[in-house]
């Protein structure tokens, strides 16, 4: 509805930055052109609904790390249902508390720091804490497809002084965007922020593991001078 989506968004603009849409099809438009935090939709929309929209985010490496919360007018509980097991977020009832709904959606932007946080608190990100485990039950399928390409791949290849963005998004058949929208989303960090964390991380295991010196640990781990290291 034109002016509820406005009355909502000029009301949200106090605490986000808000882009609107007016069906499914102008809302994948959006997130192409805009980095997201939160996706708010309807699930009745011409051309594309609520539905369609959230199962095209689940599945697009894109977005699929996105939270999304329906804000529906369709009360009964196999709605509600259907929209869970699609993996949203929340999900709100018309007639709604706008303090509610405001509360909700800051809420679930602090699930996804909460859980960028121990993504990147991981000692070694090939090793999955207990929590992380448990987290991984949040995480998309399509998510966690990425980070088992991405942990299977960075240990036989981060000791390469030549690894790069771009040779890591290839690797990981991804376009560089994309890369940096998900590795932000999931550990919140840039992609050479991630590497070089996990370079550090190894070289400090060999610096204690194996009496190497500096210098071979610099080589070791992908940096080209002991004096950078």
């Amino acid at each position: 509805n034109d002016d509820l989506r406005e009355l909502l968004a000029k009301d949200l603009s106090n605490q986000w930055v808000v882009y609107t849409a007016s069906d499914g099809e102008e809302a994948l438009a959006q997130l192409s052109h805009h980095s997201i935090d939160v996706v708010l939709s309807d699930i009745m929309m011409p051309h594309m609904d609520g539905f369609e929209l959230l199962s095209r985010v689940r599945n697009d490496l894109q977005f699929s790390h996105i939270p999304f919360v329906f804000l529906t007018a369709r009360s009964d509980d196999e709605t509600e249902l259907k929209s869970l097991m699609l993996t949203a977020d929340d999900f709100i009832r018309k007639p709604f508390n706008p303090n509610l709904l405001a509360q909700k959606l800051k809420n679930v932007r602090q699930a996804q720091l909460r859980l960028q946080i121990q993504m990147g608190l991981l000692e070694k990100p090939t090793e999955l804490t207990d929590t992380q485990a448990r987290n991984q039950q949040t995480i998309s399928p399509t998510d966690q497809k990425f980070i088992e390409r991405l942990l299977n791949w960075l240990p036989e290849h981060y000791a390469d002084v030549d690894l790069s963005v771009a040779s890591m998004a290839h690797a990981l058949a991804v376009e560089e965007r994309t890369l940096q929208r998900k590795i932000k989303a999931l550990y919140g960090q840039t992609p050479l922020d991630f590497i070089h964390d996990y370079r550090i991380r190894e070289a400090v295991e060999k610096l204690n593991d194996r009496g190497l010196t500096i210098q071979e640990v610099a080589y070791q781990t992908g940096y080209r001078s002991g004096q950078y290291f």
